[in-house]
Order: structure tokens, then C-alpha cells, then sequence
């Protein structure tokens, strides 16, 4: 009767595995191609940060040159211009965050997946000197 409860519960381990996988996987591969996307417009918001529920601030590129706007439900305004390097420095800090972020998540992965295994070995040889008795 153990057994079945175990055996159930390591399908419902590998079903979760491999969901999370494919959405790794899905989150992966869009990443890359909405990024791809959007480097090539010529209107890009760098940053979206929500202050009330229908107003938010903006910091967007247009070209070469970068605004912070604010938005509401009912218009945009401009509150400052940047500079070409204020742009620049926020765009390699936004780069560079999405890089320590995947590297985290990959770390995570592989963390989950040595412990996964380390389970199943676990229960598998809990079988074993079961089966033996």
C-alpha cells in the first residue's frame, strides 16, 4: 500500500518536472525571439514602473534619444529627456540583469534536478531491499 502512495507520488514529481521544463523551455526560446523583436523597433519602452492604478511611468527610446513619460488613462506626458549615455547605461543594466537572473534560474535547475535524481536513487534502492526481503 506504501508503494502506491510512492509510486504516485514520484509521477506526480516527474509530471511537475517535466511542466516546469516546458516552460523553461517555452520562456527560453520567446525570450529570445521577443528580444529579437524588439530590437529592431525604432520605438522600444526600456521601463514600465506602475504608480497608482492608472498612472505609471515610462522611460522609452525613440531613436536615439530617450524620454521619461508619465502615463495615465487619459494622456502621456513628458517629464524629462536623457542623454544618449543615461539611455545606454540603462539598457546595459537591464542586459545585465536579465543575465544574472538567467544564471540564477539555471543554477536553481540544476540544483532541483541533482536533488530530483538524488531522490529517485534514494527510492529505488528503498525498492531494492524491499523486493530482496
Amino acid at each position: 500500500m506504501d508503494f502506491e502512495f510512492l509510486g504516485m507520488f514520484i509521477k506526480l514529481i516527474l509530471a511537475l518536472g517535466v511542466t516546469l521544463g516546458l516552460m523553461f523551455l517555452s520562456f527560453k526560446l520567446m525570450g529570445t525571439k521577443l528580444n529579437a523583436v524588439n530590437n529592431n523597433k525604432y520605438v522600444k519602452v526600456i521601463e514600465r514602473v506602475q504608480v497608482t492604478k492608472e498612472n505609471s511611468i515610462l522611460i522609452v527610446k525613440i531613436g536615439q534619444k530617450g524620454y521619461v513619460i508619465t502615463s495615465t488613462s487619459g494622456q502621456m506626458e513628458k517629464l524629462s529627456e536623457l542623454s544618449q549615455e543615461e539611455i545606454n547605461s540603462i539598457e546595459e543594466d537591464k542586459k545585465k540583469a536579465a543575465k544574472d537572473t538567467l544564471e540564477s534560474y539555471n543554477k536553481l535547475i540544476l540544483k532541483s534536478k541533482k536533488s530530483f535524481f538524488k531522490i529517485v536513487k534514494y527510492i529505488r534502492s528503498k525498492e531494492e531491499k524491499h523486493e530482496k526481503k
